[in-house]
């Protein structure tokens, strides 16, 4: 019995035991299971947040590209407004200094020319030339034309023709005072003064006309190479006003305006080079005429000169020796009747042989 009652002591304690070891074994199962999964949960959060913060920096790097982006567009857009500004200002500075130019250019070739004055009047005569071609060919019109059986219109006709009429008078008269203007407008500016006939030197009383003429010559040399000195710098000025005219065309301003201003330059340059080229030639025969003609004035004055020194000293001699004998005659005949007889004698034998020194 006791037997039994050990046996069953003995299991219930081993039951007990084994109740313990499996609770303890559960136990760090669990505690072994919950570490596992804390620490699992600790992974995938250190996981989750390193994901969350790696998007946040892609995140912020995106936003960061962008705001550069943007910034970038807004700075390249602010610098090309910018360029076009400065390219706009430097576009109008070009555009004021041309204009200042061809103001100054202008009032050159305006102020006291008479180039420029003589070639308007040149362009007035074909003006009113064209004018008054087209005046005739209305007149013709309106002649063929004679309303009949019907008195207003042919009062209206009268007076139309009358209006014509008188304009083609009024043409023609202003076309007679600028006829000189009607082929060549330059040709009076192109012929020198008139030198007019070369004295002959042949007496020394003939050096005062010789040196008056040859002074003409200077001067008529010196005006003709004023007129070319002037001429030359209307061509530098027209050629200079046509570089404006086209550097202004380059920057596409107004630029009908301006073709048409280069058009009318350029039909006046080759007036003007066409007159300079003819000038040059005109003063060159010119110089080399006044060369010859002063060079045979002075060779004549030369000679006369000489002549002069010559009979200057014939002369001088004879008054000494005229002197001489007039005081021989008074110191010995001054109480003689006919001192004074021989005093005029004298007087007029010195005068009469100087007379003829110099005729001859």
């Amino acid at each position: 019995m006791r037997f039994y009652f050990f046996i069953i002591i003995l299991f219930s304690q081993l039951s007990y035991a084994d109740l313990n070891i499996s609770q303890r074994v559960e136990q760090l199962i669990s505690n072994f299971t919950d570490k596992n999964v804390t620490e699992e949960r600790e992974k995938r959060r250190i996981k989750i947040e390193k994901s969350i913060k790696k998007i946040e920096e892609l995140q912020s790097i995106t936003l960061s590209k962008d705001n550069n982006k943007t910034a970038m567009d807004r700075n390249e857009s602010e610098l090309k407004k910018e360029k076009d500004e400065l390219r706009l200002r430097a576009l109008n500075l070009k555009r004021n200094t041309f204009l200042l130019k061809l103001k100054e250019v202008n009032r050159l070739l305006n102020e006291d020319n008479i180039w420029s004055k003589v070639y308007s009047n040149y362009e007035t005569y074909n003006d009113l030339a064209t004018r008054l071609m087209k005046i005739k060919k209305q007149i013709l019109f309106l002649k063929n034309r004679y309303p009949l059986g019907n008195e207003e219109k042919e009062e209206k006709y009268k007076l139309t023709l009358k209006k014509y009429e008188d304009e083609r008078a009024t043409l023609r008269g202003k076309l007679a005072q600028l006829q000189e203007y009607k082929e060549d407008p330059f040709k009076k500016l192109l012929t020198y003064d008139e030198i007019g006939e070369v004295p002959m030197v042949r007496s020394p009383l003939d050096i005062i006309p010789a040196v008056s003429f040859s002074k003409k010559l200077n001067s008529v040399k010196e005006d003709y190479q004023g007129r070319y000195v002037s001429l030359t710098k209307n061509v530098n000025l027209l050629h200079e006003k046509e570089n404006l005219l086209i550097d202004l065309i380059d920057l596409n301003i107004s630029t009908q305006v301006y073709k048409d201003k280069l058009k009318d330059v350029s039909d006046k340059l080759r007036k003007y080079d066409q007159t300079l080229d003819i000038f040059k030639t005109t003063q060159s025969a010119l110089e080399q005429k006044v060369v010859e003609l002063k060079l045979q004035i002075n060779d004549e004055i030369g000679k006369e000169i000489e002549k002069a020194i010559i009979i200057g000293s014939i002369i001088l001699f004879l008054l000494l020796i005229f002197l001489f004998i007039k005081y021989i005659v008074k110191k010995y005949m001054s109480e003689n009747e006919l001192y004074y007889s021989t005093n005029k004698a004298l007087n007029f034998t010195f005068i009469t042989i100087v007379f003829f020194i110099l005729l001859f």
